[in-house]
């Protein structure tokens, strides 16, 4: 994966993995048969904890234990911004080995995350492993947390810990969707109208973020998703202070104005969009804008879903525009997501004959 794992000379090293300069992971060195047995031990818990087949839990299968330290030392870093990682971090903590359904889907985003990181550089077939485990665990994960939906109740959403367990694999599950939505079309056997249908599915995915507290109410005492959800919160309409107008969102605004007066309910859509949008471009796009964005995408959920049913190409500019900010955060579930869609969308709008469209596409690209 890139990683090389050094081993500290010293007798009295922490367990705990760090990462070090270079991007070297230190690891403490087994120093004692106790040490080997209780790992050892974990892993079978940990086997027989997830319920896999034992096809999955042999020597060549990827280790399960190591990929739950690979979440939280290194996966966790590129989920989201700071509250993000911690949530995750204290739940994977407190509540993993309580919620099956939780323990296979981060089993799943850590190997998923693995495969990624090995890239091109897979030269003794670990990609494949990689692979089957995080089907596995994601097909398993899908099918416990649907269950865990179908049969909560009053009393069990009350609890901590099945609260902060049913939002963490709602937020990986989005994740992993992204990744779902990383491979691109064939262009050569697809219609111009199918980048609609894509486009719409993958903006359900998406739209999902904000609807959190809708579906499981308002987090309950001391839940670690308390500062995540906050941050989403859109009471304020996304951004409250920008930094000055720059050309995009000046672009972005003059193509606006021919909608001001319109009685058109599809161009007043595009407008609501549209002055979403304009304040997000003028950002300095980082990680930390990550629930801005977000925030956004849930706002605008509605108006997209009816524009993009009527296969409207300048909802799908503004989408595209969307789409590039996000990608800007530089978080690699969503850049795996987010560049495939980009990619899909331009190949459409290149083909426009609507000049607006054209020159505006053209200005944003620029």
């Amino acid at each position: 994966m890139g990683l090389k794992c050094v081993y500290a000379t010293s007798a009295s090293v922490s367990p705990t993995p760090s990462t070090g300069e270079n991007g070297t992971v230190e690891l403490s060195r087994p120093s004692s048969k106790m040490y080997c047995m209780s790992t050892d031990i974990s892993r079978m818990e940990l086997a027989v904890s997830v319920d896999l087949p034992d096809c999955y839990r042999s020597a060549a299968s990827p280790d399960a234990l190591a990929a739950l330290q690979h979440f939280q030392e290194v996966t966790t870093h590129g989920l989201g911004g700071p509250n993000f990682r911690a949530a995750m971090l204290t739940i994977g903590d407190r509540t993993a080995y309580c919620s099956p359904y939780l323990r296979h889907v981060i089993l799943a985003v850590s190997y998923a995350h693995q495969n990624f990181l090995l890239g091109e550089r897979d030269h003794d077939g670990k990609a494949a492993g990689l692979r089957l485990a995080t089907t596995s665990h994601w097909q398993r994960g899908l099918q416990l947390f649907g269950r865990a939906l179908s049969e909560r109740d009053e009393t069990a959403t009350s609890g901590r810990v099945h609260y902060d367990s049913l939002v963490a694999t709602t937020f990986l599950t989005t994740m992993m969707t992204f990744c779902q939505h990383a491979q691109p079309a064939d262009v050569s056997q697809t219609q111009d109208s199918d980048v609609f249908t894509r486009i719409l599915e993958f903006m359900t995915t998406v739209g999902g973020f904000p609807a959190v507290r809708s579906a499981f109410g308002e987090p309950v005492e001391s839940s670690a998703w308390t500062p995540v959800l906050d941050s989403t919160d859109d009471k304020t309409g996304g951004v409250d202070v920008v930094e000055d107008r720059t050309e995009r969102s000046a672009v972005i605004e003059t193509y606006l104005q021919r909608f001001d007066a319109s009685q058109s309910e599809t161009d007043g859509l595009l407008l609501t969009i549209g002055r979403a949008l304009a304040p997000l471009l003028q950002l300095q796009i980082s990680a930390i804008h990550m629930p801005i964005l977000f925030a956004f995408a849930g706002r605008t959920w509605s108006a997209f879903q009816t524009l993009l049913r009527q296969q409207d190409d300048r909802a799908l500019l503004l989408f595209s525009c969307w789409l590039g900010l996000l990608r800007r955060t530089g978080r690699w579930w969503v850049m795996m997501g987010a560049t495939v869609q980009l990619d899909d969308i331009n190949e459409h709008l290149a083909k426009s004959t609507d000049q607006a469209i054209l020159s505006l596409y053209g200005s944003m690209r620029a």
